[in-house]
């Protein structure tokens, strides 16, 4: 039996996924070459070595006899890829997401989110993904522009670990509003949302469900005061007690400037929690827009491999499960180091033997940062401008120092 140190990175990686559908003989009727467990892990490794071009994975995979092992086939075409990930079956991938959803859970059992009062934060939100002209027929959201949406359920349970719980993907002309049901559930999370999602019908149907949550509003956004309360900081302009008039369940309005001087307006069924807390946990919110960064950078969901509605469905989908299980082997092997860190050595050890990958996570516990020295009694090095191979005019930038 191999050994777990001795098995290689990507093999350890994908342990972790639940793909025991996927692998199902009845559903794989007709694919000699490429199973649909073997198709999604291709892509899972074309997201972490950032393989852009379906050519680049056909090529990717034929120059790595380790890799045709794990996925027990020996070459195929980037034609086949296109045309097996516009068949697969969104549904077995929002299972799978589902499934590491659960898994996660299971090991971030016990934490108590950011704050122990605030407990779990799920935020939504959505982030536009342009297509090609070619896509203007089905997803135009103007003459010239063309897209597709992202809508996103973000877990943050602990301070140090994000997690994309749930998503539904859209064409760029579909509102916020009209997804947001399809993320939020009847859990114990709070819900921290945009103005895009602020709207009273929407908002009567959470309070009837029970649904905690912190909304921003419009400022044309009418309520009914039941009572003024005090603010318990000098940030918050306004804290009461109202309704949204499309119910009488009291919620709470609470109002702030941010240091731009920016105007907030906040809706929250959190009626036990101060103007300040309420605030807090609306400033969480900026999670969500890293996150979405973060994946547009590392895992490429900005560069799409089909034109097919199903297959970008699906390689969004794709997408996500990345993460996941990068955040799960991360949270089961060294929780300790940051994601970036985390996933920068998983990229460069892809390949290797877990062995190596690990000498290098442990090496960062050997080092200590002391901050910045001071160079207090040490003469200031001169600065080297190669004037030898180009021309330099440092004082030219005079007039625009302060």
């Amino acid at each position: 039996m191999i050994s777990v140190d001795q098995m290689t990175v990507f093999r350890q990686y994908l342990a972790l996924l639940p793909t025991a559908s996927l692998a199902c003989l009845a559903k794989n009727s007709g694919y000699d070459k490429l199973h649909n467990d073997g198709l999604v892990k291709t892509f899972i490794l074309a997201n972490l070595l950032k393989w852009n071009s379906l050519r680049m994975i056909e090529g990717g995979i034929r120059s790595q006899s380790e890799i045709q092992q794990e996925l027990d086939v020996e070459s195929f075409s980037a034609g086949q890829l296109s045309r097996r990930l516009a068949v697969l079956d969104t549904g077995e991938l929002s299972h799978i997401l589902f499934q590491l959803t659960d898994h996660y859970h299971r090991i971030m059992e016990g934490e108590k989110g950011l704050n122990p009062k605030f407990g779990k934060l799920a935020i939504i939100d959505s982030s536009a993904i342009p297509l090609s002209k070619h896509a203007l027929d089905w997803t135009a959201l103007t003459p010239h522009y063309c897209g597709v949406k992202i809508h996103l359920r973000l877990a943050i349970v602990k301070a140090n670990s994000a997690f994309p719980e749930a998503m539904i993907p859209s064409t760029a002309n579909v509102p916020d509003i009209e997804a947001v049901n399809h993320l939020i559930v009847d859990d114990d999370a709070t819900y921290i949302a945009d103005r895009g999602y602020g709207e009273k019908p929407k908002m009567a149907g959470w309070l009837e469900r029970k649904v905690k949550f912190v909304v921003r509003v419009k400022s044309n956004f009418r309520v009914d005061t039941i009572q003024e309360l005090p603010t318990d900081s000098e940030q918050v302009s306004r804290h009461a007690l109202v309704t949204i008039r499309s119910r009488p369940d009291p919620v709470k309005l609470v109002e702030f400037n941010d240091r731009k001087g920016r105007h907030f307006r906040l809706i929250s069924s959190r009626l036990d929690l101060s103007a300040l807390e309420i605030m807090e946990i609306y400033k969480n919110r900026w999670l969500i827009e890293l996150f979405f960064k973060w994946l547009k950078q590392h895992v490429k969901v900005d560069h799409l491999y089909s034109q097919s509605p199903v297959g970008i469905w699906n390689q969004l989908y794709i997408a996500l499960i990345t993460f996941a299980l990068m955040e799960i082997y991360r949270l089961l092997t060294y929780p300790n180091v940051t994601t970036a860190y985390f996933l920068r050595n998983i990229q460069l050890y892809l390949l290797q033997k877990w062995a190596d990958a690990r000498k290098e996570f442990e090496r960062i516990s050997e080092f200590t940062t002391q901050g910045r020295k001071s160079n207090l009694g040490y003469p200031k090095k001169a600065r080297d401008y190669g004037a030898d191979h180009a021309i330099v005019n440092p004082l030219s930038r005079t007039p625009v120092i302060k």
